[in-house]
């Protein structure tokens, strides 16, 4: 008893040093782009205004909106509060963070510490899940929702049916779909599939009351697309399919999101790009862990499925799990399929994020605890190296201090004088930083004799000799006359 206590305080301690290790970096170096500037300063202009929030952010580059309103309303404290970018984002961080936790004691709670201990090393130092987590974009959102709908059918299919858990089903999703779009398509399909087909509870009245607080949540759009003669509804109509050709989903994201990935375009040239940055004494270390926490969630999935075919999963819960599982897949792919939605990006599938651990669950209660252990142990450590070098090299050359940096430095240069801007990866962002956050006189003219050149380092090299006025070494602001 006194070994196990020892082992358990012993991943305490180690789980809570390397998230206040990693975080106390990444918190400060989060990714900053134009998309956070518009919906900050969008979030706030509501708020100062005294309007209630209808639409979301902006549906790619097109005019039109997502309907409704609940990403705006998950921004109110920071948005009523006026804070800077920086406050938004420790915010959000919080936020998923908090959402993160109910997932971890939800799976404590109906999977034994060390399954919540796996699941902890794993989705807390994922690169994938930390860079979001510092996020703004309506992609982190997802994630965080996504998780609180995980533990609640979680809680439901342990036997805890009480009406508001139930109830609560589906106006989340309904928020899920006012945060980020693309859930529409599978999220509501696979929860109404679960619910007609396979769930037999005392209380499924409840779950189908639920549509009444999904549809309370569009009334405000409604409300304002009436005034507007549904300007907003026919512009998503008008659109037409998302893409010509047929669509079929990349469903091996459900094998990365719960390993630690670092692939967050989807791209395996990028991953491997990334790899060849790593100093020859982190590569290969660093490359095996990850390999091993791809394998360990190939392994649940293929376990799960052989467990299915031969009646092996005698608990309830194992099988209700896995049961949404594959009816988000199916989903997935009827949805992609008729509505023709565009495989990549990756985006596309956080809706989802947190049901991509059920069949890792399943395995994890029948694998040993000193197995578990180990694996944990070698997951925080891996998982915070990867996350460490993957900021420090791609993530901190575009955060939001060194965007301050480059736009702060040019223009104390310029003095004043007339510029002229080339930057290699958002130029819109870097004008929007000066004028609408730092409200500073922003000069830039076409032709001018003075040219800025922010962009990675050697790009500018083919335009002329040019002096670094500041950057890190990997990106930065150059000086070309």
């Amino acid at each position: 008893m006194k070994k196990t206590f020892k082992k358990e305080l012993l991943m305490i301690l180690l789980l809570a040093a390397a998230v206040v290790g990693t975080r106390s970096y990444t918190w400060f170096n989060a990714y900053f782009s134009s998309d956070d500037v518009d919906n900050i300063l969008e979030a706030r202009d509501i708020y100062a205004s005294g309007r209630f929030p209808v639409m979301g952010p902006h549906m790619s580059s097109s005019p039109v909106k997502i309907p409704g309103g609940g990403y705006d309303l998950l921004l109110s404290i920071p948005a009523l509060l006026n804070a800077s970018p920086q406050v938004f984002y420790i915010y959000s961080a919080v936020l998923i963070l908090g959402a993160a936790a109910l997932f971890l004691f939800t799976i404590k709670r109906h999977y034994g510490k060390w399954a919540a201990f796996t699941i902890a090393s794993l989705l807390l130092f994922s690169t994938r899940f930390v860079l979001f987590e510092a996020g703004m974009t309506n992609g982190c959102y997802e994630i965080m929702l996504s998780m609180v709908l995980a533990s609640i059918l979680m809680e439901v299919f342990s036997g805890n049916e009480k009406p508001l858990l139930l109830f609560l089903i589906l106006p989340l999703a309904a928020l899920m779909a006012q945060v980020h779009i693309p859930s529409i398509f599978y999220i509501p399909l696979t929860l109404a599939a679960y619910f007609i087909f396979f769930y037999r509870g005392r209380n499924r009245s409840f779950f189908w009351l639920g549509i009444t607080g999904a549809a309370l949540l569009y009334v405000p759009y409604l409300v304002s697309e009436i005034g507007n003669h549904f300007s907003n509804t026919l512009g998503m109509l008008s659109s037409g399919p998302l893409q010509k050709g047929a669509s079929f989903p990349a469903l091996s994201y459900l094998l990365l999101f719960p390993s630690l990935d670092f692939m967050i375009s989807g791209y395996i040239s990028d991953g491997l790009r990334f790899l060849s940055m790593l100093p020859w004494y982190a590569l290969w270390p660093l490359a095996a862990v990850y390999l091993a926490s791809l394998g360990l969630a190939v392994w649940s999935l293929v376990f799960c499925v052989t467990a299915l075919l031969r009646k092996g999963l005698p608990d309830d819960m194992d099988r209700r799990l896995l049961t949404i599982y594959f009816l988000t897949m199916a989903s997935l792919i009827l949805s992609f399929t008729i509505f023709r939605v565009p495989s990549y990006p990756t985006s596309y599938y956080y809706s989802a994020y947190a049901f991509s651990f059920f069949p890792l669950l399943v395995l994890l209660r029948r694998l040993n605890a000193r197995l578990l252990l180990r694996a944990s142990i070698a997951f925080i450590i891996g998982g915070s190296a990867l996350t460490l070098y993957y900021f420090a090299y791609l993530v901190t050359p575009i955060s939001i201090g060194m965007r301050y940096g480059y736009v702060n430095a040019m223009l104390d240069d310029a003095a004043g004088r007339p510029f002229e801007v080339r930057a290699g990866d958002d130029h819109y962002l870097y004008q929007a930083i000066a004028g609408r956050i730092l409200h500073r006189q922003w000069n830039e003219k076409a032709g001018a004799a003075l040219i800025y050149i922010i962009d990675k380092e050697g790009n500018h090299t083919n335009t002329g000799p040019a002096r670094l006025i500041f950057g890190n070494g990997r990106m930065g602001l150059y000086r070309l006359r």
